[in-house]
This record gives structure tokens, C-alpha cells and sequence, in this order.
């Protein structure tokens, strides 16, 4: 797993070069199973915490002149008035621009340029070095707001292969004009799937043959997350909306497995 701020790699060879994957989502820790379930497959996962204050609170690491300062990220309340869309596309452009530079940062340490890591200085990153496929296997997958944000990220940036959305939220691109040129799956909840949504991507989809779209009957919006089994009480989970008849561990698996098909499938 790569942090924009904490570099952390699960190296696990499986071929001449190893498939790159972005999982994106508000925190890295609300994904934290999936990136886990992918890395054990030999998959590079970059998660990367933006900084655009849409997620629930964090923080990052600067380092000058030799010392390790740590720097908050609030969240940011956005009321839903006629300043919203406007808000939310500035967030969605901060993420797409975020999502490039972890890019250029999978770029530089498959060069074997030296990349700082202000966590841990005395890691070693050399052993990346020529290991990444960046030039067919780079792939971006996103979950709600990471899901129009790793659309829209493809959109500019061509090294981009082929990209998975899990729920997109497409509000904050709904009035952008941009064309989706990397083959694009999106997989849907029934319960979020969302004419809205569907048709954002539709209008930038230039060529419909570019898009597939899939609905999974089980499960909620949230499912893909660890959100459900921090509430492991049923009554709690369903209460919150977490859940709906189905376990949600066993959407969750049926969820990395099509995730990790995709993978399998996309892999050059």
C-alpha cells in the first residue's frame, strides 16, 4: 500500500512486472480489507488520504530542515445549498490533480529516483526500481467520490489503462465537461443506483462501447468498505443502513472477487 505521505510497498512478484492499482476512497482505512486482499495477489496498491477535506479528519507529514512536522486535514462541512456543486467540483479537481502526482511518484521509484520517505527515512524503496508495469498495468479503481474522482483523473491523464468505479458519486462532475477515453467499468449497489449518476458518465463516454455497467443485486452502498463489520451487532447494522438481508461479509466477498477479476482481466 503507498500513502501519498507513508510509503509502504507489498512487493509480491507474480510476473515480468507487477500490475499497479490506485484504491481511492475517503480514508485509507475505510478500504483498508480490499487493499489488502489485493496487495496478497501481487498487486502495487497506491491509497492515498486527499487532502481536500472531504474525509472524516486527517493529517500528513512534512519534513524541513531535518524535522518530522505533522499537519492536520479538517473535514470540511459542505451545506447542500447553491454554493454545493461548486464546492464539490473544487474537491473533485484537488483529488484528480492528487491522483496524477501519486502517478508521478509510482513513476520516479520505477526509475530508481530517490522519493522521501518522511515516515520511515531509513526504508528502502530501491528494490521497486524497473518492477512496475507502468506502461500497460496501471489502473485506477474508486468508490463513491473516489469513483468520479479516479473518472475524471483518467480523463487527463492518458497513462491511465482502464479504470473500476465501485458506486460513483458523479454529482461534483455533473456540470464539468470532460470525455472518458480509458475503458471504464462501473459497478453498482441497487440500492444506489442513481439515474443521475449513470447519466453523467453516459454524457463523457464518447464512445458508449468505452463503458460497461453492472448492478449487484446484494448489498448497500458502503458494502465494499470495513465500514459494516466495525458494527458487527445486526440490528445496529441495519439500523445504520450497512446491510441489507445479506451478510455483509459475504457481499464483501463477493465484491473482492469481482474487483480481483477485473484485475486478472485487465492485466496485460
Amino acid at each position: 500500500m503507498l500513502h501519498e505521505h507513508n510509503l509502504v510497498f507489498e512487493l509480491i512478484k507474480t510476473c515480468d512486472h507487477l500490475c499497479i492499482k490506485y484504491i481511492k476512497f475517503l480514508l485509507r482505512f475505510v478500504m483498508s480489507q480490499l487493499c489488502y486482499q489485493l496487495a496478497s495477489h501481487g498487486v502495487v496498491v497506491a491509497a492515498v488520504e486527499h487532502r481536500d477535506g472531504s474525509g472524516g479528519g486527517s493529517h500528513y507529514i512534512l519534513r524541513e530542515e531535518g524535522l518530522s512536522m505533522s499537519n492536520s486535514v479538517p473535514h470540511k462541512p459542505v451545506p447542500t445549498d447553491d454554493n454545493e456543486y461548486k464546492v464539490r467540483n473544487e474537491q473533485l479537481s484537488h483529488r484528480s490533480g492528487e491522483i496524477s502526482r501519486v502517478i508521478d511518484l509510482l513513476a520516479k521509484l520505477n526509475a530508481g529516483e530517490f522519493v522521501e520517505n518522511v515516515v520511515d527515512p531509513n526504508c528502502d524503496l530501491t528494490g521497486i526500481k524497473g518492477n512496475l508495469d507502468m506502461t500497460h498495468n496501471l489502473f485506477l479503481l474508486g468508490h463513491s467520490f473516489g469513483g468520479s474522482s479516479v473518472i475524471l483523473a483518467a480523463s487527463q491523464d492518458p497513462r491511465v489503462k482502464t479504470v473500476l468505479t465501485l458506486d460513483p458519486w458523479m454529482f461534483p462532475a455533473s456540470e464539468q465537461k470532460f470525455s472518458i477515453t480509458a475503458p471504464t467499468t462501473v459497478i453498482n449497489s441497487g440500492k444506489f443506483l442513481n439515474e443521475n449518476n449513470v447519466n453523467v458518465i453516459k454524457r463523457a463516454a464518447n464512445d458508449e462501447s468505452i463503458v460497461k455497467f453492472r448492478v449487484m443485486k446484494s448489498g448497500v452502498h458502503l458494502s465494499p468498505t470495513d465500514v459494516p463489520c466495525i458494527f458487527p451487532h445486526l440490528l445496529i447494522r441495519k439500523g445504520l443502513g450497512l446491510m441489507d438481508k445479506i451478510d455483509p461479509k459475504v457481499v464483501m466477498k463477493e465484491v473482492n472477487q469481482v474487483v480481483l477479476e477485473w484485475v486478472q482481466e485487465a492485466c496485460y
